[in-house]
Order: C-alpha cells, then structure tokens, then sequence
C-alpha cells in the first residue's frame, strides 16, 4: 500500500491468510505471488470491492479492514498513503467510521 511490499507486511499477510483460511504455506506464497503480480496492473478497485460486498458479511467486512490496518502496521510505520487506502476502501465496502477506527485499534503495532 505504500508503494514498499516488504518482508513484514508479506509475512504478516501470510499469517493472517493461514490464521484466517487455514491454507497451507505453499498456497499462501502462491497467492501472494498471484496478488503481486494483479496489482500491478491494478487500475480500479471496484471489481475487488464489488465482490467483497456481495460475498462478505459486516462483520467479515470489519474483520478484514482489521486484516489490512495489521498489514499497514507490520513494517512499523503507517505511510499516509496506507491510511488513505485504508479509509478509502472502508468507505466502498460500508464499513462505518466508527468500526474502521475499532478495527485499527485492535491491530497490534510492532512498536507497541
């Protein structure tokens, strides 16, 4: 999200994917690499945020915006760009403010 796909934000993904889906490592690193790859060309984000509203309940939708502001956190440094993309996509899947801001509460800072 802000431009540095780094080591701890790719094994923090990797966690939450296994944590969340209980994917094993191999088909985590392989969607990894898939998403890499896509998000280079990425031009809009409605096709990802299309699907997220038909097919996620609000709660998983909350869970998710988690998901990103912990990726956002595990460099150590939220970039401005990270927060804007983070509030931004909130906003296209209803996630309220009020849960956006419970969601980046409960991400854990590595400098904490």
């Amino acid at each position: 999200m802000d431009q540095s796909f780094g080591d701890a934000e790719r094994t923090m993904i990797a966690g939450l994917l296994t944590k969340r889906f209980g994917l094993p490592a191999a088909t985590v690193s392989s969607l990894i690499e898939r998403a890499n790859t896509r998000v280079s060309d990425l031009v809009q984000y409605f096709p990802f945020t299309h699907n997220i509203n038909q097919k996620m309940t609000p709660e998983e939708k909350t869970e998710f915006i988690e998901m990103l502001w912990r990726v956002a956190y595990a460099d150590g440094v939220l970039d401005p760009h990270e927060d804007q993309l983070i509030r931004q996509i909130a906003g296209l899947i209803y996630v309220s403010d009020h849960d956006r801001m419970l969601a980046r509460k409960r991400a854990p800072r590595s400098d904490s």
